[in-house]
């Protein structure tokens, strides 16, 4: 079974990419493009895709459980909260919907003490496929023949 993925070229170098479909118990359900990061850990929710769904940084805190470490990335810290049993929903090139059962990482930034351009890259970051979910599959990537997919 092959899930196919893409390039994007709005990276430089052109990133992988694949589509999915968030669903969070008492919250609801989102597609999402999340970027192939075999150097993430785990799968993490940023802060556009987190608004997306209604996920504020004051919702975050309030009803959240905070994950025992901190997102850390290019962009610095972030404010990291785990969502359980959250099902991630990729379809296969032949249609069928194929689920994961993950413990979501939400990272989150306080819009508050951003400024207007710190905040605007920071809501153009994609969100992140982590190994706690590419472990599962074989990844082929060939970036000269633009070939991302993930296969089990």
């Amino acid at each position: 079974m092959r899930i196919r993925g893409f390039l994007s070229t709005r990276f430089r170098p052109p990133a992988p990419l694949v589509e999915a479909l968030i669903n969070v118990p008492s919250i609801g359900e989102r597609h999402v493009i999340l970027l192939v990061d075999t150097g993430a850990s785990v799968t993490t929710l940023l802060d556009g895709d987190a608004g997306r769904l209604g996920i504020t940084i004051d919702y975050a805190r309030n009803r959240l459980k905070p994950a025992p470490h901190r997102v850390v990335g290019i962009g610095g810290a972030a404010e990291t909260y785990v969502m359980e049993g959250v099902r991630l929903m990729l379809t296969s090139e032949e249609g069928m919907e194929v689920s994961e059962t993950l413990n979501l990482h939400v990272a989150l930034h306080d819009p508050r003490t951003l400024s207007n351009e710190e905040r605007d890259l920071i809501l153009r970051l994609p969100s992140i496929l982590g190994r706690d979910v590419i472990n599962r599959y074989r990844l082929h990537f060939d970036a000269n023949r633009g070939e991302v997919h993930l296969e089990k």
